[in-house]
């Protein structure tokens, strides 16, 4: 993703989240929206007290009710948009992969 499609927090907008590991609140400048959309907005939140990193997904919905769906992860920023901008993977790539693993469980230990 190019550097300008990011997003920080600026002081009008302030994410109430707290990190599920330790229960300490996010700070503004530990959390990045990484994608916004028209009703969905994409956030990846860093904690400052033990490091846990979640990413966050924040629908909108009619009434202007938020819901958030996150996930623990132990991915940075510059993983999640490496990860985002990777071509799909094929049913070819699949396959090239079970053959590769099906071959090395073939071969002995050393």
């Amino acid at each position: 993703m190019p550097q300008e499609a990011r997003h920080k927090h600026t002081h009008h907008q302030h994410f109430l989240g707290h990190c599920p590991t330790c229960g300490l609140g996010y700070d503004d400048r530990s959390v990045e929206v990484l994608r916004k959309g028209e009703n969905v907005t994409v956030v990846h939140a860093e904690c400052e007290r033990c490091g846990s990193a979640a990413v966050l997904m924040m629908l909108a919905g009619m009434l202007g009710i938020i819901t958030t769906v996150g996930m623990l992860t132990d991915m940075a920023r510059g993983d999640i948009e490496r990860l985002w901008s990777a071509g799909e993977v094929t049913l070819d790539d699949v396959l090239e992969m079970h053959a590769a693993l099906e071959q090395s469980a073939r071969q002995p230990v050393a």
